[in-house]
């Protein structure tokens, strides 16, 4: 794993200029998820390890440190489970403007 700077250093490079990205984004098709995921809110980070809260409940759950080599969590934010077994996180904003919560004992 690389030092927290080196990764800071990496994700700049690999930034694009907004005016780069708004002529990209113009002609780009759109697409609509309607994916399900297993989702709570990050509570604490601590290294590799989230404090995820499961409707009011502390639930510790460990990742691999490059899941954060895009994006560093922050209180609030979302981890995400896939059907897939796939995990992400995703900013609260996104998540909570994309996503619907389901019944609490849905499949």
């Amino acid at each position: 794993m690389k030092p927290l700077n080196s990764q800071i250093e990496y994700i700049k490079e690999k930034l694009v200029p907004n005016e780069v990205l708004s002529k990209l984004e113009s002609k780009l098709p759109r697409y609509k998820s309607h994916k399900q995921v297993r989702a709570a809110s990050i509570k604490n980070v601590n290294g590799g390890q989230l404090t995820l809260d499961v409707d009011g409940e502390a639930v510790i759950h460990n990742v691999d440190l490059e899941m954060f080599s895009r994006y560093q969590p922050e209180e609030g934010d979302y981890f995400m489970l896939y059907e897939d077994g796939y995990q992400s996180i995703c900013p609260k904003n996104a998540f909570e403007g994309g996503y619907l919560r389901m019944g609490k004992y849905s499949k």
